[in-house]
């Protein structure tokens, strides 16, 4: 009876080391999770001295047009102000003036004049005075207009609050649906009293697709793709945010790691000692 009984006890240990040791393998397992790592040729002048440049899909913002003639970006504004704003939008198919090229003047080579026959003078006609033809406004009820803000998400709440300034760099995609818009730019800094934001004009009414990605070193807080209606005379701003990245992230899954080591270790024990109990209890049966 005694030995019945010392046999029950040794059988009740195991199950509870049996426990123990599975529970300790579960925390071990559900502690080890890491978290994510957000991680040319010139073109040849015109007869009248002008360099045009047509915008291109890779022609991505002013800026980048501005460094392949060497010229300054407020200068590539002035010599098409008839097409451009001061924030400077492109869309590929425009044909930029970059550059006005004066031509030296070569003296002529002396060449004798032959002696015209006189021509008796004529009575003169009266000036009739040029006609001036007044150009028709453009129509730009039938389009909208969408501005993109990239914001510093300093708190990462995905909104932007007062303290949250523009970010640069953000490289923003315009498509609609049917495949007849597709345009590029880049989000500007500054202040969000003083700074207007980069826009998409003059954008046919219709059902649109924008997407953003941050500049490097940042980790988006909002969502990166937006669907929306364009309305004529319409104007919409959307928000997207980044946060600055940190090594934060990667110190907090060491210190888990440091604290699931001694757990998983524990479990292990305890379920070699269980092991260890079970072996004895059999061979003792035997005995």
């Amino acid at each position: 009876m005694k030995k019945k009984n010392k046999h029950e006890s040794i059988a009740a240990i195991i199950s509870i080391c049996v426990i123990f040791s599975l529970f300790g393998l579960i925390v071990a397992r559900v502690g080890s999770v890491n978290a994510q790592d957000p991680v040319f040729q010139t073109p040849t002048p015109d007869a009248e001295g002008n360099v045009y440049h047509t915008v291109t899909a890779e022609d991505f913002a002013c800026w980048n047009i501005a460094e392949k003639y060497k010229i300054d970006v407020k200068d590539l504004i002035r010599l098409n102000s008839n097409i451009l704003g001061d924030d400077c939008v492109i869309y590929p198919g425009m044909k930029l003036l970059v550059a006005v090229i004066t031509a030296t003047a070569i003296p002529p080579t002396s060449t004798p004049i032959p002696e015209q026959p006189t021509v008796p003078p004529q009575e003169e006609q009266p000036t009739q005075p040029p006609v001036v033809i007044e150009p028709e406004p453009t129509a730009m009820l039938d389009t909208g207009k969408i501005c993109i803000v990239l914001f510093h998400d300093l708190d990462g709440n995905g909104m932007r609050t007062d303290g949250e300034s523009y970010l640069y760099g953000g490289e923003v995609s315009i498509n609609d649906r049917i495949g007849t818009v597709s345009r590029v730019g880049t989000t500007v800094a500054g202040d969000p009293e003083t700074t207007k934001p980069m826009c998409f004009e003059q954008l046919p009414p219709g059902e649109y697709n924008i997407s953003i990605a941050v500049p490097d070193g940042f980790n988006s807080t909002t969502a990166t793709t937006h669907a929306l209606s364009v309305v004529s005379g319409e104007t919409l701003t959307i928000d997207f945010g980044a946060q600055e990245a940190t090594p934060a992230s990667t110190e907090q899954d060491a210190v888990a790691n440091s604290k699931i080591l001694p757990v998983f270790f524990i479990g292990l024990g305890i379920l070699l000692l269980g092991i260890g109990l079970l072996i004895y209890m059999l061979r003792s049966r035997r005995a």
